[in-house]
C-alpha cells in the first residue's frame, strides 16, 4: 500500500500576493515613465515650432529694417500685410501692422510682426522706427 502525503505549504498564496503587488508596481512605474516621455516629446516639438516662429519674425523684422534703409518712401506708407508666407516656413504665417507715435519734428512708428502656426499659436514682436533728420 502506498501512502499519500499531503504537505501543506502555508507560504503558497503568499507569493502569489507579493506577485500581485510586484506586477502592479511594475506597471505604475512603466505609465510614469510613458507619460514622462510623451510630454517631453510634446515639450519638445512646442519649442521647436516657437524657435522657428522666432526666426521667421526675426526675417520679416530684418526685411522691414532693410526696407527702411533702402526704400524709405514704400516703408513710410506704413502698409500693412496680412496672412503673408515666407518659403522656408511653411505651415506658417505673418502679419505687419504700425502704429504711430507723436515723436515731436519726426515721424515715428512702431512696426508689429505677429507670427501664426498651429492650432491657435503666435508670437509677436515690436519695434520702434523713426524717420532720420537730414
Amino acid at each position: 500500500m502506498k501512502k499519500i502525503v499531503v504537505i501543506k505549504n502555508k507560504e503558497c498564496g503568499q507569493s502569489l500576493i507579493e506577485m500581485v503587488f510586484a506586477i502592479t508596481i511594475v506597471a505604475l512605474v512603466i505609465t510614469g515613465v510613458v507619460v514622462l516621455i510623451v510630454t517631453s516629446i510634446g515639450s519638445k516639438n512646442r519649442s521647436f515650432s516657437r524657435k522657428k516662429a522666432m526666426e521667421m519674425a526675426e526675417v520679416v523684422m530684418e526685411d522691414l529694417v532693410d526696407q527702411k534703409r533702402n526704400n524709405s518712401t514704400i516703408f513710410w506708407e506704413k502698409s500693412s500685410k496680412i496672412g503673408e508666407t515666407l518659403p522656408n516656413f511653411l505651415g506658417y504665417s505673418y502679419n505687419v501692422g504700425y502704429s504711430g507715435m507723436d515723436c515731436g519734428a519726426n515721424d515715428c512708428a512702431v512696426a508689429t510682426v505677429t507670427i501664426k502656426w498651429g492650432d491657435d499659436q503666435n508670437l509677436s514682436i515690436n519695434k520702434f522706427f523713426s524717420k532720420e533728420v537730414n
